[in-house]
């Protein structure tokens, strides 16, 4: 096995999950390199002597090949789900730039590969009694779920066994600095309002992980994994939407912000095989469009049955420690990122 003392590289190192990674990397005074198209942005978000900037694009193959040798790479860039893209947009940016990544990386002799997928990759399979586990078939519906998955399959084919490959799947990533778009963003803003559309139940358990919770894990596996490795990564326990609302209206109460106390919420409850129709009238017409769309089923499947729900067990086995609460994370959110 290789040493994992030696450069560190980073894509997406600009957006909200890098931003946080590179944070818990500088503590630990790694030799950090951020790979960036734009050179001058980067220069301003990390004004600092401990990150070295690569000028470099996902989608041009001779770029990359500006990576140190013998480097550790943290990939976390990717068009996101809640962007909605078209299939053309994914296959380009998180299929084809992680195929780059992964072929500069083996002319490179990196010395290990994390590659921060999603629960998208497997699909809304899970249940309660059931959850996804990393053996868990899959099966996603939508094209960022697809794209994410195919990419895992990129990276465990294509990189040799000498080369320790890291695969995160995460749910919804919350915290500092998120985008109000974010899927974690339209979350906590729907948990906010006065009436609350609800599909399942107050009880429907939606994984989260606080981003702090996140970036240490992607280091703490990395460190710890030998081998081609999958890992679900998320909170100590799973949320419902009462806990979030809880703690969203904890944190308001005691700031006295203009959020909707608890007891004056009201939920609209939307019949799940109504809500199920919806979903998949926008799945015929997400692919006639060939593109995402917000309200699919597996969107709804997740909110109301619980769809996302996932086994932690491998990654706390392999030294995973998720420290921050759900109120605690929510308080650090908002007292950053009001809504």
């Amino acid at each position: 096995m290789k040493s994992k003392i030696g450069p560190i590289v980073v894509t997406g190192a600009t957006g909200f999950l890098g931003r946080h990674l590179i944070a818990e990397l500088i503590k630990n005074n790694y030799d950090i390199h951020i790979i960036s198209r734009d050179a001058k942005k980067a220069e301003n978000l990390f004004n600092n002597e401990k990150v070295k900037i690569i000028e470099a694009s996902l989608t041009d193959k001779d770029s990359l090949l500006k990576i140190p040798k013998y480097s550790t790479i943290f990939h976390c860039a990717a068009i996101i789900g809640s962007i909605r893209a078209s299939q053309q947009e994914y296959k380009l940016a998180n299929i084809e730039g992680t195929r780059n990544l992964v072929n500069a990386v083996i002319t490179k002799d990196a010395s290990s590969f994390v590659f921060v997928s999603s629960i998208s990759a497997v699909g809304a399979v899970g249940t309660i009694d059931n959850p996804i586990t990393e053996t868990t078939i899959p099966y996603p519906k939508t094209y960022y779920g697809k794209s994410k998955l195919v990419s895992e399959q990129l990276v465990f084919n294509l990189i040799p066994s000498t080369i320790p490959v890291t695969i995160i799947r995460s749910p919804l990533i919350y915290g500092p600095g998120q985008n109000s778009l974010s899927g974690s963003g339209l979350l906590f803003k729907l948990c906010s309002k006065k009436i609350i559309p609800m599909m399942g139940t107050e009880e429907s358990f939606i994984p989260l992980v606080y981003v702090k919770n996140m970036a240490s894990g992607l280091i703490d596996l990395w460190l710890n994994n030998t081998g081609k490795e999958i890992f679900n990564l998320a909170d100590a326990k799973p949320y419902t939407l009462k806990d979030l609302i809880e703690a969203l209206n904890m944190y308001n109460n005691i700031y006295n912000t203009n959020n909707v106390p608890n007891e004056s919420k009201r939920f609209i409850k939307i019949p799940y095989p109504i809500a199920s129709s919806i979903g998949s009238i926008a799945n015929c017409v997400s692919w006639m469009l060939k593109k995402d769309l917000g309200l699919c089923s597996e969107v709804i499947k997740n909110l109301a049955k619980s769809g996302s729900m996932m086994d932690i067990n491998k990654a706390l086995n392999f030294g995973y420690k998720p420290t921050v609460s759900l109120p605690e994370g929510v308080a650090l959110t908002l007292s950053s990122s009001p809504l």
